[in-house]
């Protein structure tokens, strides 16, 4: 009986492995458990194709309604006008705090004065900041603009140079000559207003970066200062004397 009852299970066993080892046969992504899925390759980018004969007069006509879109979105607008305006004078209230703080951290004392012209100085920074936020954000804008016309104006020129059995008529040539010159001034006018607010973006980030560097000047002597300042209360007749001592220097 109990050689019969080990037959018994070791034929179980093997019915078993057997049920298994086909299942793996018909579904092979039970072998494949524990793996990283493979990750399908990236879809190649589309490929830019010339322009077909037959469309090239209608969309001829929507270049110049392009390049005007361009220009209204490149032209300057009220913020960047207000922030154009007002940066001379912004530099020369930089300039005059420059010359301030270097008058003051000359003479003793003067704490009091050196934190307005560092209240200032944070007033200042924080226009600065707000300026280059929106500048950022138009130089953006405008650099988009720019690559879409110059995107534009490469299929004109992969049209203007595609090698055709049968060569366009001289129409057509000269309607493509004319579009891609359209398209080059539309670009320019792009390029130039964005190239003037990227450079008033590089002027707002040197007044920035000369404010940092004020800003730690006039804190270091703040807090130089203030630890040399200190109160005493002296009981001479009742009542309580303010003594100034200079940092390594006399009492006042």
């Amino acid at each position: 009986m109990r050689a019969r009852g080990s037959t018994f299970r070791r034929r179980i066993a093997s019915a078993a492995i057997s049920m298994l080892l086909a299942w793996v046969a018909v579904d092979p992504t039970v072998a494949q458990v524990g793996d990283s899925p493979e990750l399908p390759p990236p879809s190649p980018a589309p490929e830019v194709t010339p322009i077909p004969a037959s469309d090239i007069s209608t969309r001829a006509g929507t270049v110049r309604d392009t390049v005007r879109t361009a220009e209204s979105a490149v032209a300057p607008d009220e913020r960047l006008v207000q922030i154009q305006q007002a940066f001379p004078g912004e530099q020369e209230r930089i300039a005059a705090l420059v010359e301030q703080t270097d008058e003051l951290l000359k003479t003793p004392g003067r704490v009091s004065q050196i934190k307005e012209a560092e209240k200032a100085s944070v007033r200042s920074r924080d226009r600065l900041e707000r300026w280059m936020r929106d500048l950022s954000t138009r130089s953006s804008a405008m650099e988009s603009t720019l690559r879409e016309l110059q995107d534009e104006r490469r299929l004109w020129e992969l049209t203007q140079d595609q090698e055709r059995e049968d060569e366009l008529p001289e129409a057509l040539l000269e309607q493509v000559f004319e579009v891609i010159e359209i398209l080059r001034g539309g670009e320019d006018g792009a390029r130039s207003a964005r190239d003037a607010v990227l450079a008033l973006q590089a002027g707002v980030a040197r007044e920035e970066n000369l404010l940092d560097e004020l800003l730690v000047r006039q804190r270091t002597e703040i807090a130089e200062r203030s630890v040399g300042i200190f109160a005493v209360a002296i009981m001479m007749g009742g009542r309580a004397v303010l003594v100034y001592r200079a940092p390594g220097g006399q009492g006042m």
